[in-house]
């Protein structure tokens, strides 16, 4: 029998035929049958998998592969999941086929995602971690634990990404490899969501956004996430702080309806950072934008015994009591306990909590109870977009003023201009209402490039211009 596919290697094969809805592939796989009698190996399977086929993954330890091609598209994604009662665990994937479903899988080595659309869901990483670096990827409602010194979810040049309903816990720094360990680090990256998750006990953060190669970050939403940094004392975890989201290349951060627990709190202070609806354990940072929120205590050394912030703002000072704080269960054991007299914010308060109850304007916080809530109309409608500057085909060098128009119909959060998929900036709202940046071409080689914007809210949606063509000679 042949050896199985080596790790990288690439695979031709014809067109799949029309009707082959589940292929199989095992982890001694070889082949191209993909049958349930004769399975091949897993990047073989995606690779041949029509739009909308199944991949099954019968039982056994798969070795490291690189999965590439498939015929995967938005509406009908190539899926990849256990066969039926078999124990399959995954070894290091890296995923570069677009739209592929990863679901209900077992991994305990690095994960990484490269590709456009891809989703994981319901899936089980243990001692291992996910690294997105693609584009519109989707991680839900998965169990990302027991890792040492790598992150759970690592989103890194990374743009349109969801992160929700997972929990991700107990990331310990025992490994001596230089890295650290985060639940969740976001760096690189543009229009980012995290949203309903439970972080904890990870060594460094719960949530951090950090410089990385220094090409900023733009457009991220975390709401209604329960977050702690270390809620069991212990040598595999170093006390770290719950957020940490003081990156200075960040623009359009919003962070709003999060309890975050045990761990420093800190929110940073980028100008157009909004935190509203937030309840705060311990807050390190003196003068972050928070608003409509309740602080149980801060630095004392740095903020002084009044914190100035409390005085306004709707937020106000108290203790807050938890159904389970050393399970980072935090939802509200007396309601009465995250009440507060809320001021207009920035942005809406969210519509929903960490567990789908409507919210209320007067209680602040992941969690609203049951029945105290108002319904409203969740924000659904996507912004609107357009290149109104330069033309389309217009020739440019050297420094160059972009402009954009765009529109939200209940507030935008930030306009941003991408060029060869590269993020140039954030723009800055003119008098006459539309945004403009101004971009250095030098490290772009001669050639032709499309230009576009993308408008986002904030509720994390964002919507991306029609394209422009620029020659740059």
């Amino acid at each position: 029998m042949a050896a199985a596919l080596a790790l990288g290697a690439t695979i031709t094969l014809a067109a799949p035929a029309e009707g082959a809805t589940t292929l199989y592939a095992s982890p001694s796989g070889t082949g191209t049958a993909c049958s349930s009698a004769e399975p091949c190996a897993l990047p073989t399977a995606v690779a041949a998998a029509p739009a909308g086929a199944t991949v099954q993954l019968k039982a056994g330890t798969y070795p490291s592969v690189t999965v590439k091609g498939g015929h995967g598209t938005v509406s009908a994604p190539v899926t990849v999941t256990p066969a039926p009662g078999a124990a399959a665990t995954l070894t290091t994937v890296t995923g570069q086929a677009d739209y592929v479903t990863w679901s209900g899988v077992r991994v305990t080595a690095p994960f990484y995602l490269t590709g456009t659309g891809d989703t994981v869901t319901g899936a089980h990483l243990d001692g291992g971690g996910l690294f997105v670096r693609g584009t519109n990827a989707t991680v839900t409602g998965s169990l990302f634990e027991n890792g040492s010194s790598i992150d759970g979810i690592q989103v890194g040049g990374a743009y349109g990404v969801v992160i929700e309903g997972n929990t991700v816990r107990d990331y310990n720094q025992s490994t001596n490899n230089g890295m650290h360990a985060d639940c969740i680090q976001i760096f690189d990256s543009a229009n980012v969501v995290v949203r309903r998750n439970n972080l904890s006990n990870c060594y460094n953060s719960g949530l951090i956004l950090s410089v990385g190669a220094g090409k900023g970050i733009y457009g991220v939403t975390i709401e209604d996430n329960f977050i702690s940094g270390c809620i069991v004392t212990s040598a595999s975890c170093g006390g770290g702080s719950s957020v940490d989201l003081r990156e200075a290349s960040t623009v359009g951060l919003v962070v709003r309806n999060n309890t975050i627990g045990a761990g420093s709190a800190r929110l940073g202070t980028q100008p157009g950072t909004v935190a509203d609806h937030n309840i705060v354990t311990y807050l390190s940072d003196c003068s972050v934008p928070l608003t409509n929120s309740v602080v149980a205590s801060w630095n004392t050394k740095l903020c002084g015994a009044s914190l100035p912030l409390l005085k306004s703002g709707g937020n106000k000072a108290g203790t807050v009591r938890f159904a389970d704080a050393a399970r980072n269960d935090l939802h509200l054991a007396a309601a009465a306990d995250a009440t507060v007299t809320p001021v207009t914010s920035a942005v809406p308060r969210a519509a929903t909590d960490i567990d789908g109850d409507a919210t209320s304007a007067s209680i602040a916080g992941a969690d609203t109870p049951k029945g105290t809530g108002t319904a409203t109309a969740a924000d659904t409608t996507p912004p609107k977009a357009a290149i109104s500057s330069p033309a389309s085909g217009t020739s440019v060098s050297g420094t160059i003023t972009l402009v954009a128009t765009a529109s939200d119909n209940v507030g935008l959060t930030d306009v941003i201009f991408r060029a060869a998929g590269v993020t140039l900036g954030a723009g800055t709202r003119a008098p006459d209402g539309s945004y403009r940046l101004t971009a250095a071409t030098g490290s772009f080689p001669k050639g032709t490039y499309a230009l576009t914007a993308v408008a986002r809210d904030a509720a994390g949606h964002y919507t991306t211009s029609a394209a422009v063509t620029l020659k740059l000679t």
